[in-house]
């Protein structure tokens, strides 16, 4: 692991930057453009790649009959595996547009299935469900946070705060998505280091995910409406 201030003097000299003599202080003009690319570019990398523990996270939320259910604060996304929220052994069923969960409402019905959606706003998102979780329900959340960097004593943190904080995020990552944003903004050639970014970022996700497929043996389940009925079954 390697510390912010590491990332920020190596970026900084790489853009011919001298580096102020305190990161988490300093108001020199420069050095808060580097801070702002380095905050760009650790939001272009959690909104991409699924990371693993620690900056990925789990969440238990345990029903009391309500249907809305507060998140943890450094919830950021949730990552896009089918099974990202469940409920025992199966996948809860994500509702994106506001016109379907309006609709699902008002129909009333659900049968078994459990739909949900997210609301909110960054630090303070909520998980709605229908059907509402019943008393002593538990659903399962897997999530991005937004937790990239760590304390000293190990506490995970969002941004920097202290000239002893850690990146758990590759350094040469953020260190070429810094430099090629500093290029494109002074109107320098930034193409190099942003074909060089984007290798790292592909090569981060795929060593962040080093297996494929997760198969358990079990089968495929498919639901009534996924097999199509014909509108006319002729009689015996």
């Amino acid at each position: 692991m390697t510390l912010i201030v590491d990332i920020l003097d190596r970026a900084a000299r790489q853009c011919s930057v001298s580096s102020p003599s305190n990161w988490v202080t300093s108001q020199d003009l420069s050095a808060l453009e580097i801070r702002d690319f380095m905050g760009e570019t650790v939001d272009d990398i959690l909104s991409r790649i699924e990371t693993p523990q620690p900056i990925g996270a789990s969440a238990t939320i345990t029903g009391d009959g309500g249907a809305t259910y507060a998140l943890p604060a450094s919830f950021k996304r949730l990552k896009r595996g089918a099974y990202a929220v469940r409920e025992r052994d199966d996948a809860c069923i994500p509702v994106a547009d506001d016109g379907d969960w309006s609709y699902l409402v008002h129909r009333g019905s659900t049968g078994g299935d459990r739909y949900f959606r997210v609301t909110g706003i960054d630090g303070a998102s909520s998980m709605e469900f229908y059907r509402p979780l019943e008393a002593g329900a538990e659903v399962s959340v897997e999530y991005v946070s937004t937790l990239w960097a760590q304390s000293a004593t190990g506490a995970g943190i969002a941004d920097l705060s202290a000239g002893d904080d850690i990146s758990r995020l590759p350094r040469r990552l953020i260190e070429a998505g810094i430099v090629w944003r500093w290029r494109e903004r002074k109107g320098l050639d930034f193409g190099g280091k942003l074909a060089e970014y984007e290798a790292m970022l592909a090569r981060f996700s795929n060593d962040s995910r080093t297996a494929r497929v997760v198969s358990f043996g079990k089968r495929n389940v498919y639901k009534p409406f996924d097999v199509p009925v014909p509108d006319f079954i002729p009689g015996a």
